[in-house]
């Protein structure tokens, strides 16, 4: 499940979520950390880039790795159907109206983000 951030966040807490969440990445360095540990239910499932502080308060890891990727040793390994380009959106969305997916259907946005 992924979670954005919608103010106020900590309305989620103890609500009926439509499904568990797996993993969770603090990007915002806004206080979320324990949110977020609560949510998942293990520090080991929460990974920060914009709060050393907070990390270490909740015994979550802390990544300051270029490019505010994770490592890849926390990422679950989730199977890709198909991976097609932003421009093939429709494609995408007719795909998986056609359902029977064996992996997630995944757009490519990396060619238009600024460099």
């Amino acid at each position: 499940m992924l979670l954005r951030h919608a103010e106020p966040s900590r309305e989620v807490v103890g609500a009926d979520l439509p499904c568990p969440v797996d993993l969770a990445l603090d990007a915002s360095g806004r206080g979320e950390i324990e949110l977020s540990v609560r949510l998942t239910g293990d520090p080991d499932k929460v990974i920060t880039v914009a709060d050393p502080v907070g990390a270490g308060r909740h015994g979550v890891r802390f990544s300051k790795s270029k490019g505010l990727r994770p490592p890849l040793d926390v990422l679950p390994r989730i199977p890709i159907a198909e991976v097609f380009p932003l421009e093939r959106v429709a494609d995408a969305h007719r795909r998986s109206q056609d359902g029977h997916l064996l992996g997630k259907l995944v757009l490519n946005t990396e060619p238009f983000l600024p460099r």
